[in-house]
């Protein structure tokens, strides 16, 4: 079925093609066809009456200048838009600092004033002995029984 269609296609573009070719070719021979000179320039009057109609009055390229500047708007606007979203606010400067100030904390050693570092993590002292008990009370504490 697709072969089919495709040498329809084919077969009507040369047969298009071919007219074309006859309507626009001067004749070489001479002017004793006056009928078929005649003939093509009559074809040639329907064709410039039928563009004119077809285009009217308005200009050829105003839909495509409509188009094109559509086009480049959007992506003005994209463009803007995603800047927009890039671009830090004022909010992003607090949550900057908070960040900050706690990656700072988590990263300096506050340790100095004790003698060993076994509880510190993230800046924090554990008070007590931590992680010298039994397994199970390392990892679920019990604060209201001694070990």
């Amino acid at each position: 079925m697709h072969n089919k269609a495709r040498q329809l296609f084919y077969a009507l573009s040369m047969f298009l093609l071919m007219n074309a070719l006859f309507v626009m070719q001067d004749n070489q021979i001479s002017d004793n066809r006056y009928q078929i000179t005649e003939f093509k320039q009559e074809i040639r009057d329907a064709f410039s009456i039928a563009f004119l109609q077809t285009a009217g009055d308005k200009p050829l390229f105003e839909d495509l200048e409509i188009g094109l500047v559509g086009i480049v708007k959007f992506y003005e606007e994209a463009a803007d838009e995603m800047l927009a979203l890039l671009a830090p606010t004022k909010y992003e400067d607090g949550m900057s600092e908070v960040i900050a100030s706690a990656w700072q904390t988590i990263t300096i050693n506050n340790n100095d004033n004790y003698d060993d570092d076994r509880g510190a993590v993230a800046g924090l002292l554990w008070e007590g002995e931590y992680m010298t008990d039994e397994p199970l009370y390392n990892i679920h504490p019990d604060f209201n029984s001694p070990p």
